[in-house]
């Protein structure tokens, strides 16, 4: 799933980490504004499903994140999150488990990883949510 940094008045910026965007939604700060139109940016995730043949674009807009700064079992360095997805055109909302790991870039999503864990873990992150969000 690319994943960028998008200004309202219609084009892609680089000036701040995908990461960094979601730390500050995840503190309820705004990730930035457009250096060019001074407009907030957005995070926006493009998906297409693997298994539908005509190929439909679906995009979201990552409206929160959760920063769950918890450690895996042989405690490998990671920033798991969890990002509340808004499509753009029903504005329905998905959760996307997600983390970046430390020391690991280069990939095509500016070092975001997909999710790599165990059911076991992943009941436990969820639970975690579900805890702060009372």
């Amino acid at each position: 799933m690319p994943s960028f940094l998008y200004c309202p008045g219609g084009h892609r910026t680089r000036s701040i980490k995908i990461r960094d965007a979601a730390i500050s939604l995840s503190e309820g700060k705004a990730i930035g504004s457009c250096e060019k139109h001074g407009r907030q940016l957005q995070y926006r995730i493009e998906h297409t499903y693997g298994n539908d043949p005509e190929g439909t674009l679906y995009e979201y807009v990552v409206t929160r994140a959760i920063r769950l700064k918890t450690r895996l079992a042989d405690d490998e360095e990671y920033d798991p999150f969890l990002l509340v997805l808004t499509d753009r055109k029903t504005g329905k909302e998905q959760i996307l488990p997600t983390f970046w790991a430390f020391g690991k870039s280069g990939t095509q999503r500016g070092g975001q990883f997909p999710p790599l864990l165990s059911l076991r873990e992943w009941k436990r992150l969820f639970s975690q949510l579900r805890k702060r969000r009372k």
